[in-house]
């Protein structure tokens, strides 16, 4: 047989060999790819993705639909995007050290629970709370940041209305001639009025916490 024909025919099939190899790991990794972007915009959360500059490259369904703006109106701005309006809580304008991506990088780790209000022009202000991390390449060099954004509003607005009940509850007591206090189910004292104060002879936060038990 000619050996020439025989090399021939072994490369030929090697080569089919590796091209197959080759089709099913792009396949492979089409797979993942695909279910990668499933579970992103399928995520009950907001999930961004910042490059080592600080420029949005990707932001899922979730934030897209918590903040109501377009793709395009994320992937096209800077971590500090002055239109966000991004304060504290309290309203605070925030300082570029302050937000996120600036913190995740200068600890260079995960930090989590971090507070920001943004109110883009023309809409409501939000309560987030942001957990951020820097993300690194095969080297070892930062490559950027990844954030999971969630909506706290309901909960900042919860507690902000329970503190209206307690401050309305307490000038009804402070209002009263008498001592008025309220008690937890184990006699400690959450609520106390000013004539309580006076007559006992605590101030207010002293006797927060205490028990009433102990102090007849």
């Amino acid at each position: 047989s000619d050996p020439m024909l025989k090399i021939t025919v072994q490369v030929a099939i090697e080569r089919h060999r590796l091209n197959k190899k080759l089709k099913e790991s792009e396949e492979a990794l089409r797979r993942e790819r695909d279910l990668l972007a499933y579970l992103m915009d399928t995520a009950p959360i907001g999930i961004v993705r910042l490059d080592k500059q600080g420029k949005l490259t990707f932001a899922n369904a979730a934030i897209q639909r918590e903040l109501q703006a377009e793709p395009s109106q994320y992937t096209q701005h800077n971590f500090n995007e002055v239109s966000w309006n991004m304060t504290d809580y309290n309203g605070r304008p925030l300082a570029d050290e302050e937000l996120p991506f600036s913190r995740a990088l200068n600890a260079g780790r995960l930090v989590s629970d971090i507070k920001v209000a943004v109110q883009p022009a023309g809409r409501e202000r939000v309560y987030l709370s942001i957990n951020a991390a820097p993300i690194y390449d095969s080297a070892g060099a930062c490559d950027g940041v990844v954030m999971t954004v969630l909506n706290a509003s309901q909960a900042v607005q919860a507690e902000a209305a329970r503190r209206r009940e307690w401050m309305r509850a307490q000038s009804y007591l402070d209002v009263a001639g008498v001592i008025m206090l309220a008690l937890d189910t184990e006699c400690r004292i959450t609520m106390v009025n000013r004539q309580a104060c006076q007559l006992l002879g605590y101030t207010e936060q002293e006797l927060l916490g205490q028990s009433w038990l102990q102090l007849c």
